[in-house]
């Protein structure tokens, strides 16, 4: 879907709107289990390492917040999380 395309920005507001769907309260176990997919299919796209890199300390967080909600921190390497 984004080949090489994938800017920061679109990463940033990605992560933050399934951190939102996390934070939203009661949520299915399916919901939990397809933002996990996205996040793990996210590294998948060419440049991914570099594009973290430009990521925000704000942004950053954002995503470390997804991971410890999901609570899969073997998964959270892939962003350079340990």
């Amino acid at each position: 879907m984004f080949q090489s395309s994938l800017e920061a920005h679109l990463l940033a507001n990605i992560v933050g709107t399934l951190r939102d769907v996390l934070s939203a309260g009661d949520i299915a176990a399916q919901d939990r289990v397809r933002v996990r997919e996205y996040m793990i299919g996210l590294t998948q796209v060419k440049r991914f390492s570099t594009v973290v890199l430009f990521l925000s300390g704000a942004e950053r967080e954002a995503a470390k917040e997804v991971w410890s909600t999901l609570g899969d921190g073997e998964s959270a390497i892939a962003w350079g999380f340990s």
